[in-house]
């Protein structure tokens, strides 16, 4: 049932009467073998099951039609040939290990050496004009395994397709053949201009390396010679300085003097201690000679004296008993006084000599440390002017020497490269005669075609069954979209009465 949904426009608010156009709306689940809830798995095998002989048929026909296609197809084969990358025999630089694969399939795959193979085949008549080589000649390096990338002698296969199976085997012999005297010689290929190149720059190089070679030799000369003169003048220079100033006698006789000055300050040390001791005896004599009388005072009686006896003898009894009674005195020199004198007179007369020794001692000891102070500064002077004539020498000497270093080191790197250049040209020469020597080719044939047994296409049976998967696709598709158009082939009358515009008029208020 359709839904009418219609409107009008009220009078008031239109001016204008208008018809009103109608909106129709389709319900939901018109077609309902066909809603997206209402289609199962089942009526898919259902469908199918219904044109089975729809599907059966188709699929037959495609697989037929490829079997029947396949048979009437021309038949191709294939020939495969082997190339071998092998090692020079000498290595150099000139001649080195092989290019890489890719390098040589570059070289085999080139339209050069494929047109070379055109060509030449077309000379064996088995090979028409028209045809285009690319299409059918194809070259593959096969890959190596895993964990084998450094395999010395990697290959190259050569493909050749034709529908003949002996074109075919020959004309993958012909690329082989050719691909080989393509690639001759291709890694000696600059040994030639190398060889120019090195017969040219040789001879100059060699004279070069020889005169730096001679200069080198002549510079060592040149600033040895210069370096002994130098050590010569300044030996020389320095021996009669040292013999002028002998530094060795100016320090024995600073020695000496130093000796002597100490033995005049020990001796003046002494004196002076002596005299010190003499002044304090004179002064203690001094003091005791004052304590001590000059004469002494001698009382005695007289029958003491030695004449006592003859007076005695000669004189009366009373008158030698009144003699008795009778007392001496007398004044003698103080023995103890004249010592101490002739003490002091000895000590001053001593002191008295030791004044002009200790004048002496310290006019001495003046001079003798002047002198020496004098010499010590002499010697001073002369050690500083010796070793500021050693520092200027061996300052000359060490800029000689680092001038000589300079200028040898100097050339002997311009030498030692001159040198390398001329080794390195002797042996790029060398290396280029050996490569020129060398006959062995980079790659060569490792083996040739066989003729091919069975064709590589067409294959009746791989299409067949891929024209057989292909059919039954295609039919199942066209029994369901069969289905779909019979399915609305048969609701005509439902389906223009869902399309049909009403008759209803809109009503008016």
């Amino acid at each position: 049932m359709l839904n009418f949904v219609s409107g009008m426009a009220n009078e008031k608010d239109r001016p204008d009467e208008q018809s009103v156009q109608p909106v129709y709306v389709l319900p939901p689940g018109y077609y309902p073998e066909w809603g997206e809830d209402s289609v199962s798995l089942a009526d898919y095998f259902q469908i199918l099951w219904k044109r089975r002989y729809f599907v059966v048929g188709l699929t037959l026909l495609c697989a037929a039609a490829a079997f029947v296609i396949s048979q009437l197809l021309p038949k191709r084969y294939e020939a495969r040939a082997i190339l071998l990358v092998q090692q020079p025999v000498f290595s150099s630089e000139l001649r080195p290990a092989p290019l890489p694969v890719e390098a040589y399939m570059m070289i085999v795959d080139s339209p050069s050496v494929k047109e070379e193979v055109r060509r030449r085949a077309m000379g064996e008549a088995f090979l028409p004009s028209d045809v285009d080589i690319s299409e059918v000649l194809e070259a593959e390096a096969p890959e190596r395994p895993r964990g084998n990338e450094s395999v010395e002698n990697p290959v190259i296969e050569l493909i050749a397709h034709w529908t003949s199976p002996e074109a075919a085997r020959r004309l993958a012999d012909l690329w082989a053949e050719t691909a080989v005297e393509a690639s001759a010689g291709l890694a000696i290929q600059g040994a030639k201009g190398t060889l120019e190149f090195v017969q040219q720059e040789y001879p100059t190089t060699r004279e070069r390396f020889l005169q730096l070679e001679a200069d080198l030799k002549a510079s060592q000369d040149r600033h040895d010679q210069r370096i002994r003169e130098l050590e010569k003048r300044w030996d020389e220079r320095i021996t009669a300085f040292k013999t002028q100033w002998n530094l060795e006698v100016l320090q024995q006789q600073a020695r000496g003097l130093e000796q002597r000055l100490t033995e005049n300050t020990l001796r003046l040390n002494d004196l002076q201690l002596e005299m010190k001791n003499t002044r304090e005896t004179l002064v203690q004599l001094k003091e005791e000679i004052q304590q001590q009388p000059q004469f002494l005072v001698v009382s005695k009686a007289i029958t003491d004296d030695a004449l006592w006896e003859r007076i005695k003898d000669d004189s009366t009894g009373q008158t030698a008993q009144e003699l008795e009674k009778l007392k001496l005195r007398s004044e003698q020199i103080n023995p103890l006084y004249q010592q101490l004198l002739q003490r002091l007179t000895d000590t001053q007369v001593h002191y008295d000599t030791m004044i002009p020794q200790e004048q002496y001692l310290r006019e001495e000891i003046s001079r003798l440390d002047k002198e020496l102070r004098q010499l010590n500064e002499l010697i001073l002077t002369k050690s500083l002017e010796l070793r500021e004539l050693e520092r200027t020498r061996d300052l000359e000497l060490t800029l000689a020497r680092r001038d000589r270093e300079f200028e040898v080191q100097q050339l002997k790197r311009e030498a030692d490269r001159a040198g390398a250049t001329f080794s390195t040209l002797a042996g790029k020469w060398e290396a280029a005669r050996l490569a020129q020597a060398e006959q062995d080719r980079d790659i060569k044939v490792g083996a040739y075609a066989t003729e091919p047994l069975q064709p590589v296409s067409p294959r009746p049976l791989l299409n067949t069954a891929v024209a057989l998967a292909a059919g039954f696709m295609l039919s199942v598709m066209g029994a369901f979209v069969k289905e779909f158009v019979d399915s609305q082939s048969n609701r005509p009358e439902a389906s223009a009465r869902a399309l049909a515009p009403t008759s209803l008029s809109p009503d008016r208020r």
